[in-house]
């Protein structure tokens, strides 16, 4: 005897599925991208879509391009979403009500794949048609709702995209639009303050990274209050700043590094090399924390320990290379002090 629930579940693949070999192809691949199954998903999606015929084509395509995007598939995601947009007109599905989700995802694809002039583009359009919320009635049997991107979401990775390109003042732009549809949403913010740090707005970059830090108190807020106060000289603000952002976040090496980088610049060497000792713990193939605890000690005057820090493993020139990017970063006080 079928139990209720199992008759339901068949029911709705039933109703997914239609008929046919392609339509049951596409109702497998539906249920492996449910499951995370991306490669399987994959597979049917390419079956799924051999008949281009009217709107099942283009959901199926889709699909595919969004699984090939999951499954690490960039440039055949890109492929698929550009061959989706060519032939939608043509085969009347252009206003299904899934198209500002191919935009979002194209741009994101794009992003991904650091085509960020072309990702912004999709994101513009994405943001023009999403809606403010997904609607109730849009995949109610699907765990995958997350698919219809909301005008919020497309409006941070218009801002993200802007922000790549080196367009701060079209990223400030974008981030406040962000803002307006959610203002109580931290991430926003903390794209704003970058955005404002790109334009050396220091007074910016902080109102936005305090207004983060209101909404929700976490090491991404914390780590961009500490560049702030480093790009304002305020070094021991810094290492608070970093020291929190460490404290939330303990496994990333690369906060160790910025809170070494701030002891640095207050001359606190033992912090620093302190600081830099547990980034390497946390990167242990990271040359840079091996050479920045032999700068930290060389500032110190202690040349010794400074020899010994350096890992004769690590080859000369990769050596020089990270000596010549800290001079860079540090006005090559380790030179001026030898």
């Amino acid at each position: 005897m079928i139990k209720p629930r199992t008759f339901v579940s068949i029911v709705i693949l039933g109703l997914l599925a239609g008929s046919g070999p392609l339509a049951a192809q596409a109702a497998r691949g539906e249920k492996a991208l449910q499951a995370g199954k991306y490669g399987e998903a994959v597979a049917e999606f390419q079956s799924a879509t051999k008949d281009k015929k009217g709107k099942d084509w283009c959901k199926n395509t889709f699909f595919l391009a969004y699984a090939y995007y999951k499954n690490g598939q960039l440039p055949e995601a890109v492929a698929a979403f550009d061959d989706l947009f060519v032939k939608a007109e043509k085969l009347n599905c252009g206003t299904w009500g899934m198209l500002p989700a191919w935009h979002h995802w194209r741009g994101r694809a794009a992003y991904d794949s650091g085509q960020y002039q072309a990702a912004a583009s999709s994101f513009t359009s994405a943001a023009e048609l999403a809606p403010a919320v997904v609607p109730d009635d849009f995949l109610p049997q699907w765990k995958l709702r997350a698919l219809q991107p909301i005008k919020e979401y497309c409006f941070n990775w218009l801002g993200s995209a802007y922000y790549k390109l080196g367009s701060y003042q079209e990223a400030v732009g974008a981030f406040k639009r962000a803002i307006e549809q959610n203002p109580n949403d931290a991430l926003h913010y903390r794209w704003l303050a970058l955005a404002y740090l790109g334009l050396k707005d220091l007074d910016g970059s902080m109102a936005a990274v305090k207004r983060a830090l209101e909404i929700k108190q976490d090491g991404d807020s914390y780590r961009i209050l500490g560049d702030v106060h480093m790009a304002g000289r305020r070094f021991p603000e810094a290492v608070e700043a970093f020291r929190k952002s460490a404290e939330n976040d303990p496994k990333r090496a690369d906060l160790q590094k910025k809170l070494g980088e701030a002891y640095l610049k207050m001359e606190d060497f033992s912090s620093a090399v302190s600081a830099f000792t547990k980034g390497a713990e946390l990167a242990p193939d990271d040359p840079v924390f091996r050479y920045r605890i032999a700068l930290a000690h060389g500032l110190a005057g202690r040349f010794d320990e400074a020899i010994l820090s350096l890992d004769k493993g690590i080859d000369t020139v990769t050596w020089i290379g990270i000596g010549i990017q800290s001079g860079i970063e540090n006005g090559f006080p380790f030179l001026q002090r030898q």
